[in-house]
């Protein structure tokens, strides 16, 4: 979707919109599909870079990952992220259904 959808019969309505349109990715390998999104989007959107060098989608474009997130991979896909050039507010970050099994919502343990 990233690159059949919204990076070509869709841009144009991305761009013109006044908000965000937040993507999630599908189910994958972290940090890979992380990075595999926010590659593809910058392909079809650009980046910019920030202050302290990281590449940065436009203010219209943000990810989403919510899918395996836990305490522990939130910091490998960060750390990836920095490793690979990236900003970490091209993402937000969410816990699935593990939410209930593996974690506590307000402890994180």
């Amino acid at each position: 979707a990233c690159e059949k959808y919204w990076g070509t019969e869709l841009k144009a309505a991305i761009e013109a919109r006044d908000g965000v349109l937040v993507v999630r990715p599908d189910s994958g390998e972290l940090p890979g599909i992380v990075l595999d999104v926010l590659q593809k989007l910058e392909g079809r959107f650009g980046s910019t870079k920030t202050a302290t060098g990281h590449r940065l989608l436009p203010p219209y474009i943000r990810v989403i990952q919510g899918d395996g997130v836990d305490i522990n991979s939130l910091e490998v896909i960060l750390q990836a992220m920095k490793d690979n050039g990236w900003a970490a507010d091209n993402c937000a970050f969410g816990s699935g259904g593990a939410l209930l099994q593996k974690l506590h919502r307000d402890t994180q343990k």
